[in-house]
This record gives C-alpha cells, structure tokens and sequence, in this order.
C-alpha cells in the first residue's frame, strides 16, 4: 500500500511468496557440508540475498565440478559453512 496512490489507478499485478530462511547469525551458509564430501549447501540468505546468490551459486558450481577450494571462489569468507556455525543456537 502507498499513500497518495489511492486515486491513481494503480493496481497490484503480480504477487510473489516464498521461503523466507534465517541463518542463526544472519549470515548465508556457503560451501562443502563438514564431514559430507560432495555435498554443498548455498542457503540461508535471510530473506535479502538475491544479490548474493549469485556469486555463491557460482562459488559452489567452481567447488563442485572443478574441485576449487573455498579460498579461491570468490565468495566471502564470513559466509563459509563450518561445524561451528552449524551447531550455533541464538534461538531465544
């Protein structure tokens, strides 16, 4: 809803839904799964990330089919997945 709109004509064309998932220290969880060898997650974007899917998908493309190590994707480095990160609970 936008004020001053009311008499504009304007009208809602589309809508979009969608899951919205929050990461314990709001921070997206990119990269190999600790102790899952082949297994990549890139999630987790607190519902604003669309401009950070982007690199990570291709970060853990790079990771997946050519074998680069995090350090070399390109990816920022707060958003590597680790054990520790996983088993964060700053649930209250």
């Amino acid at each position: 809803y936008f004020k001053g709109w009311e008499d504009s004509g304007a009208a809602v064309d589309h809508l979009w839904t969608g899951i919205m998932a929050y990461t314990a220290d709001e921070v997206p969880l990119v990269g190999e799964l600790p102790g899952s060898d082949g297994q990549y997650v890139v999630a987790g974007f607190n519902g604003g990330g669309m401009d950070r899917i982007f690199l990570s998908a291709r970060g853990i493309a790079e990771m997946a089919v050519n074998s680069v190590l995090f350090e070399r994707t390109g990816v920022p480095a707060i958003y590597e997945v680790t054990e520790q990160r996983l088993s964060r609970d700053d649930t209250h």
